[in-house]
């Protein structure tokens, strides 16, 4: 393996863990309020099921 190719594996692998964490960070700030979201879902379907 030449070391051009180890330095475009490195930073590839950098840049997929760099998305990794972006993913995971948006899935953890979006998922906060999932309870209260949820609850709020069944209130509203009771409501529309009177």
């Amino acid at each position: 393996m030449s070391n051009s190719n180890k330095g475009i594996s490195l930073i590839a692998l950098i840049v997929t863990i760099i998305v990794l964490i972006i993913l995971v960070a948006a899935v953890v700030l979006t998922s906060v309020n999932t309870p209260q979201t949820a609850q709020l879902a069944v209130f509203y379907n009771n409501i529309a099921l009177v």
